[in-house]
């Protein structure tokens, strides 16, 4: 049986679940703040620069699916401020 992922607002912030439409925004976000993310991501810091939004967020979902993990965006005043996984 599946299970309902909820979205939680408090304020101004809302965490909810990641969609594939979020994937100009994500990248737009990481693309901006590349050189202070770059070293905390699970990649190797000194490897290529290109990476693939939409594959990721599909990833992410098929994992959710599996019961793997839940990625999460997060929102502040209706404008992507983020991402969360949960694993």
């Amino acid at each position: 049986m599946a299970t309902t992922v909820p979205t939680l607002t408090e304020g101004a912030t809302t965490i909810r679940p990641i969609r594939l439409r979020d994937s100009r925004a994500l990248e737009r976000e990481l693309l901006e703040n590349r050189g202070w993310l770059r070293k905390w991501e699970a990649t190797n810091p000194h490897g290529p620069m290109s990476f693939d939004v939409r594959a990721s967020i599909r990833s992410l979902q098929h994992n959710a699916r599996a019961g793997l993990g839940l990625p999460f965006v997060i929102e502040y005043n209706g404008e992507l401020a983020g991402q969360l996984n949960v694993s």
